[in-house]
């Protein structure tokens, strides 16, 4: 009788199990609930990362001096939020044809991205259905930008005198060691998803865009800081450059009149603790605040 019990405890774990399974599983491979993993050369099957967020639990105010500074310079006023959301992820890793696919969704929204590994790595980004970055390795030493890995939590739908935009942050795929690690990436494109500006960065600022002069386009605030780029936060010399959003869907450099570049130089102290920012040199549209 105790034999028996034992068996029918046994089998109904077994069926219990097998039920779990059915549940979780999609795709061969295992599932991550909670985490997404990125070493693609390595990793096999499929992952699902955390659910779409409602971005009022994740908007957190910089206050540090220099962010203080920054928020003087652009307004924010017009941006209006078309999206509540992030995006959740999902990806797929298939090692026999080489091929890593990134899912990114929520009810409005659909980005994709399609990464093979093999030895002329490529990667096609689609924003709903349409392509907004089509990168295909030819051999050749290059400047552009390599593979990229998203951040779904950073995913911002808005608006700006009437035309939507994107923006989403994204890092180098399987940057682990080396200062390529620090690298971080800024992507904006407007609704038609004809045009992607890719900025590079060594740093996360919250929402770097808005209207710095009044004239009606998106405008962005650009760090370069080639000498010491650590992370968060800045240290050093530091040019702030002024980028707008044209009639193209293009972001451009400004300049003034005369064919001078806006930006701004300054300093942001000795430390990486430092909570300070001294302004040097600057063209700008507008005089610079206190």
């Amino acid at each position: 009788m105790k034999c028996l019990i034992f068996l029918l405890l046994l089998a109904s774990c077994h069926q219990k199990k097998k039920e779990a399974q059915k549940e979780t599983a999609t795709t061969s491979g295992l599932i991550h609930t909670y985490d997404i993993s990125i070493r693609t050369e390595e990793d096999s099957g499929y992952y699902k990362g955390e659910p779409p967020l409602k971005l009022n639990y994740l908007e957190v105010p910089d206050t540090t001096q220099l962010s203080r500074f920054l928020s003087k310079l652009i307004s924010k006023k017009d941006i209006i939020l078309l999206d509540s959301q992030t995006l959740s992820h999902s990806v797929y890793i298939n090692q026999k044809e080489k091929v890593r696919f990134d899912t990114l969704r929520n009810d409005r929204t659909i980005l994709t991205s399609k990464y093979r590994f093999n030895g002329r790595e490529s990667q096609v980004i689609k924003l709903n259905g349409k392509v907004i970055k089509d990168y295909h390795w030819d051999g050749s030493e290059s400047d552009e930008e390599p593979v990229l890995d998203f951040y779904p939590e950073s995913f911002r739908h808005f608006s700006f005198k009437g035309k939507e935009f994107y923006y989403i942050r994204a890092r180098v795929m399987d940057g682990f060691s080396g200062s390529i690690h620090t690298l971080r990436y800024h992507l904006i494109c407007t609704s038609s998803g004809s045009n992607l500006a890719i900025f590079q960065t060594c740093r996360f600022e919250e929402m770097l865009f808005g209207d710095a002069d009044g004239d009606d386009k998106l405008d962005y605030l650009d760090f370069r800081n080639f000498d010491f780029c650590p992370g968060v936060p800045l240290s050093g010399d530091v040019t702030i450059e002024l980028f707008s959003c044209n009639n193209n869907g293009v972001f451009v450099f400004r300049e003034n009149a005369k064919g001078v570049l806006y930006s701004i130089k300054g300093n942001t102290g000795e430390g990486l603790g430092q909570d300070s920012f001294k302004v040097i040199l600057y063209s700008w549209p507008h005089p610079i605040p206190d």
